[in-house]
């Protein structure tokens, strides 16, 4: 039985090594996302040169500080102009032509047959 227990911490250690080993060769990914934000709604700038880019009156210490630590992605594709198919897109990986939902609900939804993508 100590035999026993011994082993399975053995493998425990090993498995909680090379699961550790593993996380800091990849990287950390934060996702935000907001709605109905401006481009210069962040206090952080989202282009270097243009001091307009940045709010003058919303902070946001955090985001800056992420900002300078990392990556700033001020350039972004938003699947609809509204949110819910924006999220719904970001959530099923499908367009909002192949769901059909372009407004802010599916009852809203634009009376025009919306053209469908190729499914290859």
């Amino acid at each position: 039985m100590k035999r026993t227990l011994s082993s399975c911490a053995c493998v425990l250690v090993l498995v909680i090594s090379v699961l550790g080993a593993e996380s800091k060769s990849q990287p950390n990914i934060i996702f935000v996302l907001s709605d109905d934000q401006a481009w210069n709604g962040l206090s952080p700038r989202m282009h270097p040169d243009l001091a307009w880019s940045a709010s003058d009156f919303v902070r946001t210490p955090n985001i800056a500080r992420l900002t300078k630590q990392g990556i700033r992605f001020s350039a972004a594709y938003a699947p609809a102009s509204v949110c819910s198919p924006t999220r719904i897109s970001l959530q099923t990986e499908k367009s909002p032509a192949q769901l059909q939902w372009t407004k802010a609900a599916p009852t809203m939804t634009a009376a025009k047959k919306l053209i469908k993508e190729n499914n290859k």
